[in-house]
Parts: structure tokens; C-alpha cells; sequence
């Protein structure tokens, strides 16, 4: 888990990265998810996840997983609708 080496992060851009084997979600998950996630990701204020095929935001994905997340960046996917009501300190959004 990139938190537990980094755990002050507060930009985390993984636009167009890519792994050689398994899905890209599992991937994404394991790099961000760690015990005690919430706590880990807690000063996380803008992420980048910009060229990454995804079709929906991972449902782990969620805002309490991100409470200061003011910058999404999920630009040039094929994201088609996503629920942005619980998103509580989200400003900004690219699709």
C-alpha cells in the first residue's frame, strides 16, 4: 500500500499507470487500500486517475475511504454517470 510508505500524501496522480497482470481495479486497490485506509488517507486532497479505461468509480472508492478529497480527475475514461451526493468536500470533478 503506497500509505503505508507515504503516509502524508496529499496528491496522488496514477493517470495511465499500468500493471502486467490482474484486473485493473484489484490493482488500484491494493496500491491505495491498506489497514486502517481511513486514517491513511485522510490528508489525500486531489487525485489523478486520468486515462485508465475505467468504466465506474471502484466501490471502494468512497468518500469517508477520502473525507478531504476536493480534486477527482477521472478524465479521459468511460466513465458515464457517477453519484456525486455523498461526495462532501469534493470541489472539483473531471470526467
Amino acid at each position: 500500500c503506497l500509505f503505508n510508505v507515504f503516509d502524508r500524501v496529499s496528491k496522488l496522480d496514477l493517470s495511465s499507470i499500468q500493471f502486467q497482470s490482474g484486473s485493473l481495479e484489484e490493482n488500484l486497490k491494493r496500491l491505495i487500500l491498506c489497514d486502517n485506509a481511513s486514517t491513511r488517507t485522510n490528508s489525500l486532497t486531489a487525485l489523478f486517475l486520468r486515462g485508465l479505461k475505467l468504466e465506474r468509480l471502484p466501490s471502494w472508492m468512497t468518500n469517508s475511504l477520502f473525507p478531504k478529497l476536493a480534486l477527482l480527475d477521472l478524465s479521459k475514461n468511460f466513465i458515464r454517470a457517477i453519484d456525486l451526493h455523498s461526495w462532501t468536500s469534493l470541489q472539483q470533478i473531471s470526467l
